[in-house]
C-alpha cells in the first residue's frame, strides 16, 4: 500500500499548493534508542496525513471515507490473525471483553476499497495515458526545457534540458527505473552542471530553440 499511499498525499500535496515529495512520509521515520535504527510510520500515522491533507484541500468527504474504510482493530486482528470467523461475525480477540464486527459490515468496507482502489489507479493510468497527447517541450522560467517522453500507451519519464547543455532524466519502465542528475530528498532537484557555463537561452541537447511555434506542435508520445 506504500506506493498508492504516496500517491494520494502527493495528489493532495499538489492541490493545496504544495511541492511533490519522492518521500511524502519521510518525516514520520522515527529512530529507536537503544540501536538507532529507523522506525516507519504506522499505517495509522500514514492515513492521519492522508486525511489532514483531504481536510486542508477541502475534500472533506474524501476524508471521511478514507476514516470510514480504515479500521486499525480490524487491521490489527487480521495481521496478527487474532480473530474467529462464525456464520456471520467477525469476532476479534483482544484484551479484556472481545468484539465482533458483522460479516456484512466489513464486506461493505472491503468492496469500497476496492472501487476507491481502482478508480485512483485508473485515473493515475488515465492521465499517463492522456499527456501522451501533451506538447512533447515547455519552457521553464529560468531557461531550461522539461521534455516529456512517451510510448504509444502512456508518459513514462522526462528530460529537463539546461542551456549549458546538460539535463536530468527520469524514466520507469518495464525495465526498471533510471535517474539521472536528479535528487529526490526534500523534493526534487536537479544537478545542473557548470553553473557558470549556464546562458539565459533555451536548449534542447545544447541546440538552441529558435522556434517555439513548431515546437508547440510536437507531442510527447512523437520519436
Amino acid at each position: 500500500m506504500t506506493a498508492i499511499h504516496e500517491t494520494m498525499a502527493n495528489v493532495l500535496r499538489c492541490v493545496t499548493g504544495r511541492q511533490y515529495l519522492a518521500f511524502p512520509f519521510q518525516h514520520l521515520y522515527r529512530r529507536r534508542k537503544k540501536d538507532n535504527r529507523s522506525i516507519p510510520p504506522s499505517m495509522m500515522q500514514k492515513i492521519k496525513l492522508i486525511t489532514d491533507l483531504a481536510t486542508q484541500a477541502g475534500e472533506t468527504d474524501l476524508a471521511s471515507k478514507i476514516r470510514y474504510v480504515f479500521d486499525d482493530v480490524l487491521r490489527n486482528a487480521i495481521s496478527h490473525s487474532d480473530y474467529i470467523l462464525t456464520d456471520d461475525q467477525f469476532r476479534i480477540r483482544e484484551a479484556g471483553p472481545g468484539t465482533s464486527i458483522a460479516l456484512s459490515g466489513i464486506d461493505r468496507k472491503v468492496n469500497y476499497t476496492f472501487r476507491f482502489l481502482s478508480g485512483l489507479l485508473a485515473a493515475a493510468n488515465n492521465m499517463k495515458s492522456a499527456l501522451r497527447h501533451a506538447p512533447k517541450y515547455h519552457k521553464w522560467k529560468n531557461y531550461e526545457v522539461l521534455e516529456l517522453l512517451a510510448d504509444e500507451s502512456s508518459v513514462y519519464g522526462f528530460h529537463v534540458h539546461f542551456s549549458n547543455g546538460n539535463k536530468s532524466t527520469f524514466m520507469r519502465t518495464k525495465d526498471g527505473v533510471t535517474q539521472v542528475n536528479m535528487r529526490t530528498s526534500d523534493g526534487i532537484g536537479f544537478m545542473v552542471g557548470m553553473i557558470d557555463d549556464l546562458e539565459p537561452i533555451w536548449k534542447i541537447n545544447g541546440v538552441p530553440v529558435d522556434d517555439w511555434e513548431k515546437l508547440k506542435k510536437v507531442r510527447a508520445s512523437d520519436s
